[in-house]
């Protein structure tokens, strides 16, 4: 890894800490070394796109490129809850359709770690509300919503094809006695 200047978005959150809690913790992201930092998460990028199947499937270097920086967005737009938006971060719910278009990618990428995630996501907010949602908050439950007209038919149907999609690319049959009262 190379040098390289340092650029970091910080965020401290500190509802409810005191006032010397949040001072430390700023500092803590002060003292970061950049390069470190760069080096560690380039590093970390390079194993999780070892685990799919793409880097040893595609031989020309530009196009092999373009799909990893393609997979590394999908994998970017991605909560740590497993919702997923298939666009531009301006928006923090996750959609149904746009899930399913970048599950469509992992699973094709030999992701399907991260499908289960997305899959088990679904679940979990069907769960909570009773319905397959066709959007919800990423990172929380303050908002599972309806569609317009969809429920039973549209959004129902992209739920059931990233099932049977993440299991014909080989995801753990075990997750259909999890996920069936969902479905």
């Amino acid at each position: 890894c190379e040098a390289a200047a340092g650029l970091y978005h910080l965020v401290a959150y500190h509802d409810g800490m005191e006032d010397a809690a949040v001072l430390q913790q700023i500092e803590a992201l002060c003292r970061r070394d950049p390069q470190t930092d760069i080096c560690g998460s380039l590093h970390q990028w390079r194993i999780w796109l070892e685990k799919g199947s793409v880097p040893g499937r595609i031989s020309d270097p530009l196009l092999r490129d373009v799909t990893e920086s393609l997979l590394l967005c999908v994998k970017m737009q991605q909560n740590r809850d497993g919702g997923c938006i298939a666009g531009i971060r301006k928006y923090a719910n996750s959609y149904v359709r746009d899930t399913h278009g970048c599950m469509r990618l992992l699973n094709i990428a030999g992701h399907t770690e991260e499908t289960e995630k997305l899959i088990l996501n679904i679940h979990g907010k069907w769960e909570r509300a009773g319905f397959i949602p066709n959007w919800w908050s990423m990172g929380s439950d303050a908002f599972i919503g309806h569609s317009f007209c969809n429920d039973a038919s549209e959004v129902t149907a992209y739920y059931i094809f990233m099932i049977r999609d993440y299991l014909r690319a080989g995801g753990d049959p075990a997750i259909l006695s999890r996920v069936m009262p969902s479905v």
